[in-house]
């Protein structure tokens, strides 16, 4: 029985939406533009294709790098070092793309066309540096999948294979073993992760299938159907590449916690050449956007320098005319994450001994984490237009004329954040699902066996044993769905109500005009914000199973 009520919940939440987008907007006569012309449709996938690759190629073998720095002897300050790759984790697109864009605009020089002509920069619009962007943002995801597959580890079977083969032993039989499924998970999220946010492309003027839906729904709604239908193929083919690899990445790192060395690695004897590899890359990787940041807040380039009062009276300008927006923004993401988390925590509890439940909730949760960005907030837009028509019907019905509607001004004519929490929870509840069903995978089966002997029912094993010892969990994964949500753009831009100011996307929209110093100063608050939460994220430990 309460499966079956959470289904229907889900069913509501997850599923209406997506239900009215293909009801609305898919027919066959959608699909006869790609038979009849299928150069756009062409173009369109070299385009994701190409932008997908060069952010693999871009964002793996440093993300590996910053994995094994993690782990790796002789290495000082690695706390430090992984708390600031956690940092980065969550640092929005708008905000990596306004900070490279900068240090395009004052490190690179422009290039003239011929005598008289304006000059250029090529390297601030188009292919390269969406990618550019897109790996950047994408590294810190790398490494912590890989520092993930390196510390989940036979510690008996590792020294077994150093005293043997010696460190090239280690690496062929343990190591390696681990390290291909882990890149290739890592390889296909920062792939998916490019293909389906539109925060870059849009600024950088670069046609993806997220982008085209985003385009069309802007421009000419009557060619939705059409776009829809051509990132249906795409969506469905990454859906089932990527759960294979999901079912493999879950496979490894859910492990009990007897098997799980987070934090026991050999510290070793402290170099100074290894610190330094390890720590300068990282400081220009991070330093360098968030000094250019600052410079240009303070209204400089990278010559002369802003004076410092000059960078305190700008901030504060922001800070004075945005703060509002900022914290009304911080409340609404919070409320999102714990939603969010709350949703994904039940669900997963609700799948231990029901592998038809787990497998629809994975299937749900492929379906949606392929989605492109705009077609979860086109899908919620249009949902809403359902549920207020019948509502109206409902009110006239019932002979009704109320000032104001209750879901027309929850969804639509108010500046209620209900839309934005509920779009957060379809865009990030597939990772809330990942991270509790990791942490619900280390509970020894002893425990859930002994709870389902003792009292039976999900009820019971909840209590007792589920929510004692993932508690934490919980609480870390609402810390980082919140996170996630305060800095969304690509489906919150177009399930918003008009009325409503989100602050992330003020800045989507002012970095259009350029990187500019009030743009600058929007990033630096953004990123106050974000890692204001990850404070108190680094402060949760996880449970210690007894």
């Amino acid at each position: 029985m309460p499966r079956l009520l959470f289904s229907a919940l889900l069913a509501l939440i997850l599923g209406l939406p997506l239900f009215v987008l293909i009801r609305r907007n898919l027919s066959l006569q959608s699909f006869e533009p790609i038979w009849t012309d299928p150069e756009p449709f062409g173009r369109l996938l070299a385009n994701t294709f190409a932008l997908m690759m060069l952010v693999v190629l871009l964002a793996v073998p440093p993300g590996a790098a910053f994995a094994f720095a993690l782990t790796a002897r002789g290495v000082r300050g690695r706390r430090w070092l992984g708390t600031g790759v956690l940092a980065s984790l969550f640092v929005p697109l708008p905000v990596w793309a306004v900070s490279w864009q900068i240090l395009f605009g004052e490190l690179l020089p422009p290039l003239a066309l011929e005598p008289g002509d304006v000059a250029w920069r090529p390297w601030k619009l188009g292919m390269l540096p969406a990618a550019w962007i897109h790996a950047v943002a994408a590294v810190p995801w790398v490494a912590g999948i890989v520092w993930l597959t390196l510390q989940t580890s036979d510690p008996a079977l590792d020294e077994e294979a150093r005293q043997t083969g010696g460190p090239r032993g280690h690496f062929r039989w343990v190591l390696l073993p681990r390290l291909v499924p882990a890149l290739a998970l890592a390889a296909a999220w920062v792939a998916l992760q490019a293909g389906t946010e539109i925060a870059v492309t849009d600024a950088m003027m670069v046609r993806t299938f997220a982008e085209e839906v985003y385009t069309q729904m802007v421009v000419r709604s009557s060619g939705l159907g059409g776009a829809i239908a051509a990132t249906a193929p795409v969506w469905l083919g990454t859906a089932f590449a990527f759960g294979l690899l999901a079912r493999l990445g879950l496979r490894r790192f859910g492990h009990s916690i007897q098997t799980l060395r987070l934090g026991t690695v050999d510290q070793g004897t402290a170099t100074l050449r290894a610190t330094l590899l390890a720590w300068i890359p990282f400081a220009l990787y991070l330093g360098l956007p968030v000094g250019a940041l600052v410079w240009k807040a303070a209204g400089g380039g990278l010559l002369p320098a802003p004076s410092s009062a000059e960078f305190g009276l700008r901030l504060d300008k922001v800070i004075r005319t945005e703060w509002p927006t900022l914290l009304d923004s911080l409340a609404a993401a919070a409320l999102a994450g714990v939603f969010t988390a709350g949703l994904a925590w039940i669900a997963c509890a609700l799948g231990y001994g029901a592998p038809l439940y787990r497998m629809g909730l994975l299937i749900v949760c492929l379906l949606i984490v392929a989605l492109p960005g705009p077609i979860l907030g086109f899908a919620l837009k249009q949902a809403t237009v359902e549920l207020v028509s019948a509502e109206q019907s409902v009110l006239r019905s019932l002979d009704l004329h109320p000032d104001f509607p209750p879901l027309r001004s929850l969804l639509y004519d108010q500046p209620s954040p209900l839309p934005g929490i509920w779009v957060a929870a379809l865009r990030f509840f597939p990772l809330a699902c990942g991270m509790l069903a990791v942490a619900m995978g280390r509970i020894p089966k002893s425990l859930l066996e002994a709870a389902a002997v003792e009292r039976r029912g999900v009820l019971s094993r909840w209590r007792w044993v589920l929510a004692p010892l993932t508690a934490r969990a919980f609480l870390m994964t609402a810390l980082a769905v919140t996170a996630l949500a305060l800095g969304e753009v690509s489906a919150g831009k177009l399930a918003q109500p008009p009325a409503r100011g989100v602050f992330i996307l003020r800045l989507f929209d002012q970095m259009h005009y350029g990187a500019e110093s009030t743009v600058a100063g929007f990033c630096l608050l953004q990123l106050v914000a974000t890692w204001g939460i990850l404070c108190l994220f680094v402060g949760l430990k996880p449970e210690r199973t007894p």
